[in-house]
């Protein structure tokens, strides 16, 4: 019997982790796991949404802190990634 699960998603991280200035010439991503129960696996769901296109580490970083509470929020409400579309998606 497997153990019930807590809850449906790991938590957002900024990807890389601690970023610093010298990461600007990389791709930053915001990205959480969620399991998806039809298939019965834990899925990576990465998000963009724009937070590249800033060129300063400064702006950068609050872009994509701002994703990272958005989908925290989106996930406590109860968002089911796998069946939805979450606007700020756009621009993976």
């Amino acid at each position: 019997m497997s153990r019930p699960l807590d809850k449906l998603y790991t938590d957002p991280e900024i990807c890389p982790k601690d970023p610093s200035s010298a990461d600007m010439d990389r791709d930053w991503i915001v990205q959480f796991r969620f399991y998806d129960a039809t298939a019965k696996k834990w899925k990576l769901q990465p998000f963009k949404n724009g937070i590249n296109y800033h060129k300063k580490f400064k702006d950068r970083l609050a872009a994509a802190n701002a994703l990272k509470l958005s989908l925290e929020q989106q996930l406590k409400k109860g968002w089911e990634p796998h069946q939805e579309n979450y606007a700020g998606r756009s621009g993976n």
